[in-house]
C-alpha cells in the first residue's frame, strides 16, 4: 500500500514528467529581453522564457519567434519556469512553403525572401528595401530600391573580361580602360569632353 507521502511524491514525478515537453503557442513577446510567453492546449500561460537560437556564443545568430508561432516547451527537471522555447514546428495555419527536399529557403511577412538550391547551386534574394554590403570600413555596395547603385572603394577596382579587356580605377582618382576590341559611345544629346590635357596616340 502507498502511504500518502508515496502517491504525493508520485503525483509530484508524473507532474514532472507531463512538463518535460509540452507544445504551446506563442502569446507574447519582449523582444528587448529576449524572453516569450506561450499559451499551452489547456488554455494555461507559461511565464516569460528564453528561445533556442542557432548560435548564442562569439557566433550569435538572432530572429526571434514572431506571435502565433508553433513552439515545444522544453523544461528541464520538468519545471515550466526553467524552460526554453523550441521554435521551427510547421502547422496547417502555418505550413512548409515548398516540397524540395535541396531547397533551403527564408521567407518573411513583407514578402522578401533568400534561397540556394544544393543540387544546382542557384541562388536567389528578393529584396524589396535598400541592400547594403559592407566589406570593410572603407568598402561598401549599396542598391536601392529606385534603381540607384552606389559603390564605395578604397584601394584599386579591378574589372576584366574574358577577351582580355579590363576597366580599373584607382583611390587616387585614375582611371583605365583597356578594351580589345572596338568602342561605341552613342549619345543622343551633348557630349563633353574635359580634362586639363588630352593626348591623341
Amino acid at each position: 500500500m502507498f502511504n500518502s507521502r508515496d502517491l504525493s511524491q508520485i503525483r509530484e514525478l508524473m507532474r514532472r514528467m507531463e512538463n518535460l515537453l509540452r507544445y504551446a503557442t506563442v502569446h507574447e513577446v519582449d523582444v528587448p529581453n529576449a524572453r516569450l510567453k506561450a499559451i499551452y492546449a489547456d488554455g494555461t500561460t507559461s511565464g516569460w522564457l528564453p528561445a533556442f537560437s542557432q548560435r548564442a556564443g562569439d557566433s550569435i545568430s538572432w530572429h526571434f519567434p514572431d506571435i502565433g508561432e508553433r513552439v515545444m516547451i522544453l523544461s528541464p527537471s520538468g519545471e515550466p519556469s526553467g524552460g526554453i522555447a523550441l521554435c521551427g514546428i510547421y502547422t496547417d495555419t502555418k505550413p512548409h512553403p515548398s516540397q524540395d527536399h535541396d531547397l533551403h529557403l527564408m521567407q518573411y511577412p513583407n514578402g522578401d525572401s533568400t534561397s540556394h538550391h544544393r543540387q544546382t547551386g542557384d541562388a536567389y534574394q528578393k529584396i524589396s528595401g535598400q541592400h547594403l554590403i559592407e566589406y570593410s570600413e572603407k568598402n561598401s555596395y549599396l542598391h536601392k530600391p529606385s534603381g540607384e547603385t552606389i559603390q564605395k572603394i578604397e584601394g584599386l577596382h579591378h574589372i576584366e573580361y574574358g577577351s582580355g579587356s579590363f576597366i580599373q580605377a584607382d583611390a587616387n582618382g585614375n582611371l583605365v580602360l583597356n578594351f580589345t576590341g572596338n568602342i561605341t559611345i552613342q549619345a543622343s544629346g551633348n557630349m563633353v569632353l574635359k580634362a586639363s590635357k588630352i593626348y591623341e596616340n
